[in-house]
């Protein structure tokens, strides 16, 4: 991974105790789960599948045992300002400059799922966006924006074994059902936003690719399937069948992706030709794939 700028700002955090049963997710993650398909030459779902698109941002999956076990959440925050990192606007939101790159910046996102209703961790709303942030005001000064799409989180996290002139370290991407779920969901976010059905996240002129490619890693997630991990998908989609959310994203992913010229499917396509990046599915083995691991 010499190549990943983001490597060693990453590995910088996982090798410390501290930073123990946090999830990377993001654009890097599924960078670094598709680095250990090829150095493993492990068999998935389509051969030489290609590499997922850079990214500038950490993306962090906090466990809601963190706060529940504040000491926890408390030691990620030494760590987090340690490393130099500073909060912007939020205690979830955290940045550093780039060493030798003047006004440059390495961004870093903690998120969290919604704690259910027996795990006493505080949800708060803050911010001009509203956003809801999880473990807010519980005396740790660490939060992670709420995500609800992340309901099956702590289900079967994959590790990989990282490497950094000489240290090792292990780091924790989530199971493809989770990922899916939550690559689905912002993909339908973008479509609601381009039928002017929700207001654009992001508003600023040519930022729509921030949302476009949700669409293609959707697609990606999907050709880097083992036959383990779609046994393993259908096994969670029979235990969260009944989750409101996974009911939510079997009609978002049906809408997007059922039909092989729906919006779903065209956006994928112009997300792989506009970026040069091969697109590795056919409509009939993606879409009969999805709906398995989804419990369709």
């Amino acid at each position: 991974m010499k190549n990943e700028p983001l490597f060693e700002y990453l590995f910088e955090i996982i090798e410390k105790p501290e930073s123990e049963g946090i999830i990377l997710t993001g654009g890097l993650g599924m960078r670094l789960k598709h680095a250990h398909i090829i150095n493993s030459k492990i068999s998935t779902l389509v051969e030489n599948v290609p590499q997922p698109r850079p990214t500038t941002d950490l993306d962090l999956f906090l466990r809601v045992q963190f706060w529940i076990e504040i000491e926890r959440a408390i030691q990620i925050r030494a760590l987090v300002e340690k490393l130099g990192y500073q909060p912007i606007l939020h205690s979830w939101h955290f940045r550093k400059p780039i060493d030798g790159l003047e006004g440059r910046f390495i961004k870093l996102d903690f998120q969290a799922r919604t704690p259910l209703p027996d795990e006493p961790v505080k949800v708060k709303q803050k911010g001009r966006f509203k956003q809801r942030q999880v473990g807010r005001d519980m005396g740790s000064g660490l939060a992670g924006l709420e995500t609800i799409e992340a309901f099956s989180l702590d289900e079967m996290p994959i590790p990989l074994s990282l490497t950094l002139n000489g240290s090792e370290a292990v780091c924790l991407v989530p199971h493809p059902y989770t990922w899916l779920n939550l690559k689905i969901a912002a993909a339908f976010d973008w479509l609601l936003e381009q039928r002017g059905e929700i207001p654009p996240k992001f508003a600023e002129e040519g930022e729509d690719s921030k949302r476009l490619k949700h669409v293609f890693d959707v697609v990606i997630l999907v050709a880097m399937l083992t036959v383990q991990e779609l046994s393993e998908c259908k096994t969670l989609a029979r235990k969260y069948l009944e989750h409101p959310l996974a009911a939510k994203n079997r009609e978002s992913a049906k809408e997007l992706f059922e039909k092989e010229d729906g919006e779903g499917m065209v956006a994928a396509r112009y997300y792989a030709a506009t970026t040069a990046v091969e697109f590795p599915l056919d409509h009939d083995l993606f879409w009969t794939t999805l709906q398995q691991t989804l419990g369709m």
